[in-house]
């Protein structure tokens, strides 16, 4: 994706395997031409699925529970 989410988005990663991990990234380059990326790896819950607003991953470069962090 190479625009801006508008802001109140979610991330969510469906059609996983129940207990499955998945990494997502980004990566921006902000107004001054800095590169900003991060990361966050996550379980699927028992539905298949990674809601990065209310879950924590469980490695990477984002830790808290908020689904716009990355």
């Amino acid at each position: 994706m190479s625009e801006p989410l508008p802001c109140g988005r979610r991330i969510r990663v469906t059609g996983l395997h129940p207990g499955e991990d998945v990494t997502v990234a980004s990566q921006a380059v902000d107004h001054k031409g800095l590169r900003w990326s991060a990361r966050a790896v996550a379980t699927a819950d028992t539905a298949g699925e990674v809601d990065l607003a209310p879950q924590r991953s469980t490695a990477g470069t984002r830790r808290q529970a908020d689904g716009m962090s990355l």
